[in-house]
């Protein structure tokens, strides 16, 4: 939970208490202090956050960015305004679960938390299975940042930590979904972690890694991308 009102995180305190679902909760009233939490490789399930706080910007800033980080996590916003954001929230790049205005009604807030629980639980994410020397790792694509091929090797990249695999570049990009493209011959791109492309580099979030583009490809993994944007915020 994250909210810079006390109270607020009282309540939602004293609610997850309650909930024998919720296995473990952390409780933060200053937005920084969760960002560099999530920075050093730490990602929940489901985060609650508040979307006016007085540093300037807002949760829903926030949410795009845990988004760039760890897709998979669910989001509920809390908001004493819900007239003024309530089109805010749906236009960004989120794992939206659930939107509840202030005062929040306890049973609105079990019931959206269980549902939230409940919906973790079972949702089916997507996974690649690589083999290794030392045996098999299975990966959600959704932490794949960008996939390189290096040698006669490959090099994937994720959230947490740079896997080399010993299997033909060809061969793993028939594997990935249309979320990834080919920007260079040695390198494929997950669009979900895209922050900027611009003078043939590809530049995502969560890393300083620069990514090339080849200029044979440039045109047709821009249009991809845009494609893509333009779908998800449909």
């Amino acid at each position: 939970m994250c909210d810079d009102e006390e109270n607020a995180l009282r309540q939602v305190r004293s609610v997850i208490n309650k909930l024998s679902v919720v296995d473990e909760a952390e409780y933060y009233s200053d937005m920084d202090a969760f960002m560099e939490r999530i920075n050093t490789g730490i990602y929940y399930d489901i985060v609650m956050m508040d979307i006016d706080w007085n540093s300037g910007r807002t949760g829903i800033d926030c949410a795009s960015q845990l988004y760039r980080l760890a897709p998979e996590t669910k989001l509920i916003f809390f908001t004493g305004y819900s007239q003024r954001y309530i089109e805010a929230v749906f236009m960004k790049r989120t794992n939206i679960e659930g939107y509840l205005a202030k005062p929040v009604k306890q049973q609105a807030l079990e019931r959206l938390i269980l549902k939230a629980v409940s919906d973790v639980r079972t949702s089916g994410e997507a996974s690649m299975t690589i083999k290794q020397k030392g045996g098999t790792v299975t990966l959600p694509l959704a932490h794949i940042r960008y996939i390189e091929s290096r040698g006669h090797n490959v090099i994937i990249h994720t959230i947490r930590e740079n896997i080399e695999v010993y299997k033909a570049f060809s061969e793993i990009i028939k594997e990935m979904p249309p979320n990834y493209c080919i920007c260079h011959r040695s390198y494929m791109v997950n669009f979900d972690f895209v922050r900027r492309i611009e003078r043939g580099e590809v530049l995502l979030e969560g890393i300083n890694d620069v990514i090339p583009v080849s200029k044979i490809r440039k045109k047709a993994f821009e249009q991809a991308y845009f494609d893509y944007v333009g779908d998800t915020l449909k």
